[in-house]
């Protein structure tokens, strides 16, 4: 009975911050969206079916945990944003038709999507044309390839550098779809799915996944019955097309999948994995087992995430031993019970990433979480649209990650890339053939023809 009332209250809490940052159109709302899927839902039904491999004990003291971080971070929201509006989304984009006429741009804004579109083809194509010559081909590229080579390659590599702008540049299909530019919005998503395509990897897609989402749920007021039916079902299609990433990068190589497989047989292995409760889905047992042990594994309760968040911009090996080591492998070992585990990481939710780093003391950091989503919103909300729509697709995807228990990785993603933004736009502002006072008859001629 108490298992099934705390399950039920952990939920609900979750349920009324999604529909708050949803109200005050909150980059969070992403986040929560994530904490919901992957935590309150997935709880709920394990604790309601029985079907549990930990005590009930285990699942009562989570329950109590998020219940206590939602409800000090929900406190903390209401003090600071009030009834305000976390982000200004008033633009014609977001409320016109879908794909109407393509909104005028100025000299600064078609100079900013037009290095945009730069950035995201030579990513895109030196980090592809390295892979497929490393593999020996496009269809014998592998996620075991991608891996072997990132992980061998040095912090300062050129490689890892040019991958760091894959995410700011993968930006442009938001700013494409909202502006309006219909052919740019589908050469840039054939790019970036192709890019996943070779990669494997789940989080090159979220630019194209949370874009399409973010497109509905900034356009929309009230959250009624009907759109909430509509998030639903995105957030299924999302769910069962990361799922669907996943198994294929387990398969092999491209030939592999396109020898092994047929599209039922596929599909059903998607489905079976979905419904295991192993996988993205399956990721809260890291959790759970954190609990039953009462954190008691070497560096956990000190609060390593958080140091590293704080030392973000300073690379480990430049911190004077300031900077702990990655505590996603930290939490990696004690999970597989591996103490010389260098390589495996694990990200146990946001919640168990959160209780991992300061136990039942963890409850306080929703305070930190509420002030960082409020700078956040605050960081995206320039004047303007166009950098401010780059800044929204790129945090509502780290967002997500965030909320399956990637935080520094994602963190340090939001940080670089909103550099990155910066700078583009700042190159994109540099005049050198244009005076001012053409670019302002330029714009206004656009305005009247539109």
């Amino acid at each position: 009975m108490m298992s099934g009332l705390l399950a039920t209250a952990q939920l609900i809490i979750i349920i009324v911050i999604c529909l708050y940052e949803y109200q005050r159109k909150s980059a969070s709302f992403f986040l929560w969206a994530m904490c919901l899927i992957m935590f309150g839902f997935v709880h709920f039904s394990i604790v309601l079916s029985g079907n549990s491999e930990y005590p009930e004990w285990v699942l009562n003291n989570a329950s109590l945990f998020v219940i206590g971080f939602c409800s000090i971070y929900l406190s903390t929201r209401f003090i600071i944003l009030r009834n305000k509006q976390a982000i200004r989304l008033d633009t014609k984009a977001f409320k016109g038709k879908w794909f109407g006429k393509a909104e005028p741009l100025n000299s600064v804004d078609k100079s900013f999507i037009r290095l945009l579109s730069i950035a995201l083809i030579v990513c895109v194509g030196y980090i592809s044309y390295t892979l497929i010559s490393l593999s020996g081909g496009i269809l014998s590229t592998s996620w075991g390839t991608y891996y072997l080579y990132y992980s061998g390659e040095d912090y300062f590599s050129f490689s890892k550098i040019i991958y760091i702008f894959f995410l700011p540049s993968a930006t442009l299909f938001f700013v494409a779809a909202v502006s309006k530019r219909t052919k740019l919005m589908i050469v840039s998503a054939l790019i970036i799915l192709l890019f996943v395509m070779i990669s494997r990897n789940k989080a090159d897609l979220l630019p194209v996944l949370c874009g399409v989402i973010a497109l509905y749920v900034y356009r929309k007021g009230t959250l009624s019955f009907k759109n909430t039916v509509a998030l639903i079902l995105l957030g299924c299609v999302s769910v069962f097309i990361v799922y669907s990433i996943q198994l294929y990068r387990h398969i092999g190589s491209l030939n592999d999948f396109i020898t092994t497989f047929s599209l039922a047989e596929f599909t059903n292995h998607i489905i079976d994995n979905i419904t295991s409760g192993e996988g993205e889905l399956g990721l809260l047992k890291v959790f759970y087992h954190f609990v039953y042990i009462n954190n008691d594994f070497p560096g956990f309760g000190e609060g390593h995430t958080y140091i590293r968040l704080l030392l973000v911009l300073v690379p480990t090996g430049f911190a004077f031993g300031l900077k702990p080591n990655d505590f996603a492998i930290t939490m990696g070992s004690a999970w597989v019970n591996d103490p010389s585990n260098t390589a495996f990481s694990t990200h146990p939710t946001l919640f168990g990433d959160v209780y991992a780093n300061l136990g039942n003391f963890g409850v306080l950091l929703g305070i930190f979480w509420a002030v960082l989503v409020y700078g956040i919103d605050k960081l995206i909300d320039r004047n303007n649209v166009y950098v401010k729509l780059a800044l929204l697709n790129l945090i509502t995807g780290n967002y997500v990650l965030i909320g399956r228990g990637s935080v520094y990785n994602s963190f340090t993603s939001i940080v670089y890339g909103s550099i990155i933004i910066g700078g583009i736009y700042l190159i994109a502002r540099i005049k050198l053939t244009r005076s001012p006072r053409r670019e302002e008859q330029e714009y206004v001629h656009s305005r009247m023809n539109s």
